[in-house]
């Protein structure tokens, strides 16, 4: 049976951490509940799961209705199994080629202002989808995103630079993330699909690129799955 939300006021969380936590409950054999907190994500080593820090509620600060006290706690846990944020997010990994995608996914990488697509995976969106007179009409900036419709998806650039000899920073991926997402949330896109942006030739840090993302999605309901070869 699914969790039921509970009251989170004696939970002693700073402002910070109310402000981030993303209340996705794990519901473990011992019936003893934990919030999952997605701001520093990283995959947990060795299971499937976009939750990188789990941290356990004191069984005297959930209701009783809710919590058994256990001393085979630590067991239990080896075996808990997890359940879907409420929210629908989800930062999904896969290896194999990005173009070989569901066909309603919208796609999305990092651009530059000027659209040259002279390198990188850039290539193959130029090779494949053209149209770069109709993105430079759009005349997006660094920090914002441009978006073009075919075949029945949205194809988003992310302009996280001005030229294409550039790097970009976390800053401008951010801001550019937030344009997407609005253009998404607007249009009903509720998947998307994408290469590790802003890492390989632009030296971003993928660690620091997957907390972005989540901390800029994570309250959509909008699935984002990264590929990788």
């Amino acid at each position: 049976m699914a969790p039921k939300p509970f009251n989170t006021k004696n939970l002693n969380l700073n402002s910070k951490q109310k402000r981030n936590l993303v209340f996705c409950f794990v519901f473990s054999p011992s019936s003893v509940f934990t919030v999952v907190d997605l701001e520093l994500y990283k995959p947990l080593k060795g299971r499937k799961t976009h939750i990188n820090l789990i941290v356990k509620i004191n069984t005297s600060q959930v209701p009783a209705q809710m919590s058994k006290a256990s001393n085979g706690q630590d067991r239990a846990d080896e075996g808990m199994a997890k359940l879907p944020c409420s929210l629908g997010w989800r930062l999904l990994h896969k290896r194999g080629d990005l173009f070989t995608c569901p066909p309603t996914d919208a796609l999305a990488h990092c651009i530059s202002e000027d659209c040259r697509m002279g390198a990188g995976i850039a290539v193959l969106f130029k090779k494949k989808f053209g149209r770069v007179e109709d993105l430079l009409a759009q005349k997006k900036q660094p920090g914002q995103c441009a978006v073009i419709k075919t075949s029945g998806r949205f194809v988003y650039y992310l302009i996280t630079k001005k030229r294409y000899y550039q790097k970009p920073t976390y800053d401008t991926l951010r801001k550019s993330l937030e344009s997407m997402r609005e253009h998404c949330v607007t249009n009903g896109v509720n998947r998307i699909s994408m290469p590790r942006i802003g890492c390989g030739l632009d030296k971003l840090k993928w660690d620091n690129v997957s907390s972005i993302i989540t901390e800029v999605f994570q309250d959509t309901k909008i699935s984002i799955t990264v590929y990788s070869i």
